[in-house]
C-alpha cells in the first residue's frame, strides 16, 4: 500500500432520497441564520507591518427542536443566531414570523417543512 488514504465520505445525496441540509455535509464557513461569513483583513505589528488574516465566525453546530416537524435539526448557527431563536420562541415561530426574501435557500427549505408539517397537524387537530 504506497499512500493510499482511507477517508469516510458523506454521500452527496441521502440513499432514502431525502431532504439533504447543508450542514451534514461539506458547506461554506456561513451562519444558516443571519448568513454572517468569513471576514479578511490586516494583522498589523508594532512596526506596523501587514500580513494578510481571516476572521473566523464562531460557528456552532446546533440541534435545534422543531415541534411541527417533531424532531431536532441540525445547523450551524453562530451564537448570535441561536440567540435570536430562543428569542423570538424557537426555530417554527421564527420561521413563520420571518419573511422569505430575508431567509438563506437552507431556511427557506426548512420553513416550507414546518408549514406543511403544521398544516397537517392542525388539520388532524380539526378533524378529531
Amino acid at each position: 500500500m504506497t499512500g493510499t488514504v482511507w477517508a469516510r465520505k458523506k454521500p452527496a445525496f441521502p440513499p432514502s432520497g431525502g431532504i439533504v441540509f447543508l450542514a451534514d455535509i461539506a458547506m461554506p464557513r456561513r451562519c444558516a441564520l443571519s448568513g454572517k461569513s468569513v471576514q479578511y483583513g490586516n494583522n498589523v505589528s508594532h512596526a506596523n507591518n501587514k500580513s494578510k488574516r481571516r476572521f473566523m465566525s464562531n460557528l456552532q453546530v446546533a440541534s435545534v427542536l422543531s415541534d411541527a416537524l417533531g424532531h431536532a435539526v441540525r445547523l450551524r448557527l453562530t451564537p448570535r443566531g441561536i440567540k435570536t431563536i430562543e428569542h423570538n420562541g424557537g426555530i417554527d415561530a421564527y420561521l413563520l414570523d420571518t419573511n422569505d426574501s430575508k431567509l438563506s435557500p437552507e431556511m427557506k427549505v426548512l420553513k416550507r417543512r414546518v408549514v406543511s408539517a403544521k398544516g397537517k397537524k392542525d388539520a388532524k387537530q380539526a378533524a378529531a
